[in-house]
């Protein structure tokens, strides 16, 4: 029986220093019936001209925003484009292990489920492993109220529950934003095996503490419809959470 088909969503801005690394570990998935969407997200082509000079195989679609929208959204283009039975999401510096897709479609269909995710390895710039983040056997809604444990690179979810899901117009937490939505209805299931190399960048804007701290509170009181003082309450609970992940997490 032939495999079913997995779209590979990668939104693309600005980071074609690692890109290649990580085209690199999406076409070499021992899992083969994939295809790919890039999403280019910046004004400026002259990274474009680079990527396609990379002489990827014909198996990749690339789709050129005409402006730049951002990751969720740039996301959202890429599902509504996408024919596969399932999705799979990779930052486009970030890195697969070559039996990652094999593993979690496998482990989906003996499971029954429809979304999971998995551990993953943290690495620098120069791809020094500084830490790991172990996932979660099952989480509901009201655990992933507390903090994100969940790695956007890591997750490979049945299209179907993106129906009425998309990705929300924010700068960051926009997959966590995500998540809660698909919790409230599905458990999300954890994988224990590391199949994924997360980047931890200098530049990456995910590293601007003032803009997470805004997002973050949204996350709350614009998505979840909590009021000004519970949204305050469940924003100091997720930086408890997450402080307490990041002394778990790096060596």
């Amino acid at each position: 029986m032939r495999e079913p088909l997995v779209s590979v969503i990668i939104p693309y801005y600005k980071n074609i220093i690692f890109f290649p690394k990580t085209i690199k570990s999406v076409l070499s998935q021992s899992y083969k019936n994939i295809e790919i969407i890039i999403i280019y997200d910046d004004e400026n082509l002259e990274d474009l001209k680079k990527i396609k000079n990379l002489k990827i195989k014909k198996k990749i679609k690339i789709i050129i925003n005409k402006k730049n929208i951002g990751a969720g959204e740039s996301r959202n283009i890429g599902i509504k484009k996408s024919k596969g039975k399932y999705l799979a999401f990779i930052d486009s510096d970030d890195i697969w292990k070559k039996n990652k897709l094999k593993y979690q479609i496998n482990c989906m269909k003996k499971m029954k489920v429809k979304i999971t995710h998995t551990s993953y390895e943290i690495i620098n710039d120069y791809d020094v492993k500084i830490g790991k983040q172990i996932a979660k056997k099952e989480l509901n809604y009201s655990d992933l109220l507390k903090c994100c444990y969940i790695g956007t690179s890591t997750v490979v979810v049945k299209k179907e529950l993106f129906k009425n899901i998309r990705f929300p117009k924010i700068s960051t937490q926009e997959d966590y934003v995500t998540w809660l939505k698909i919790s409230r209805s599905n458990k999300i299931y954890g994988l224990s095996k590391k199949l994924s190399f997360w980047r931890k960048s200098k530049n990456s804007l995910s590293n601007n503490i003032t803009t997470k701290f805004i997002n973050a509170f949204l996350v709350y009181y614009k998505y979840q419809k909590k009021n000004i003082f519970s949204s305050l309450i469940s924003l100091i609970i997720m930086t408890c959470h997450s402080i307490k992940k990041k002394i778990n997490n790096y060596f």
